[in-house]
């Protein structure tokens, strides 16, 4: 996971047909039928590719999963699930653009309507690191300290139990990003060190690792989020800053 931007704004044409579409599923007898096939018929219409268009866009230059910040995505995950509630199937709102190992993780489960926990993390609509961390020596992505309840974020918690964002495969990836991203960064510190890198290259290079499509969580952490204080990246962005 990764913070994101806002969510776009539609055309107006698009926005009219869902919210034609989400009447249909109110007026049903049947909502959750009535809303499964909704959104079936509209997923294939050429009408919603705006969606997915405004979905990829937000997915950033590495346009990878906004779950896991790992596999490439291909499906519209519903955060709030179809079978917890029809009604806002076809709300923009409610749309994540995941990979088909975390929409299949997830399923149909959101807790605490569909069973006990905290409801988990909205990859696009809630600030992620309020709720996670990166650790700066493995890599794993470990729900943050809550010191109001004396345990660890009980969004976060319930994230990485739902959806498995630190699942190995994706653990083992971050890990071999944050590696090469720290190699690459201490040999930076050193060449600013001995004159050799200008204010401007130095903001390039930050640039390309935000650009990197892998594993991008680990950028957004240590380049724009809490790890922006670790070093080496510390120096590094104190550099990059000089040259703006």
């Amino acid at each position: 996971m990764r913070d994101l931007p806002d969510r776009p704004d539609l055309p107006q044409s698009t926005k009219k047909r869902l919210a034609a579409r989400t009447q249909t599923i109110t007026d049903a007898a049947d909502r959750r039928a009535a809303a499964k096939a909704a959104y079936k018929a509209a997923r294939d219409a050429k009408w919603f590719t705006p969606i997915v268009d405004a979905l990829k866009a937000l997915a950033g230059p590495s346009g990878a999963c906004m779950y896991c910040s790992c596999n490439e995505p291909s499906e519209i995950d519903h955060y709030r699930p179809i079978s917890a509630d029809p009604i806002v199937a076809l709300w923009f709102e409610n749309f994540v653009w995941a990979c088909g190992v975390c929409n299949h993780r997830k399923r149909g489960r959101f807790p605490p309507v569909t069973e006990p926990g905290a409801q988990i993390v909205n990859p696009i609509d809630d600030s992620v690191w309020d709720h996670f961390f990166i650790d700066p020596e493995y890599g794993r992505l470990i729900p943050a300290w809550d010191a109001n309840a004396d345990d660890f974020d009980a969004r976060g918690k319930s994230t990485c139990n739902i959806v498995e964002v630190d699942r190995q495969y994706v653990q083992d990836k971050r890990k071999a990003r944050l590696d090469q991203m720290k190699a690459e960064a201490f040999a930076l510190v050193e060449r600013i060190a001995d004159g050799m890198a200008e204010p401007t290259d130095v903001a390039a290079q930050v640039q390309a690792w935000l650009d990197h499509p892998q594993q991008p969580d680990v950028a957004d952490y240590f380049l724009r989020g809490p790890g922006a204080n670790h070093d080496p990246f510390a120096g590094i962005l104190k550099a990059a800053k000089a040259g703006t």
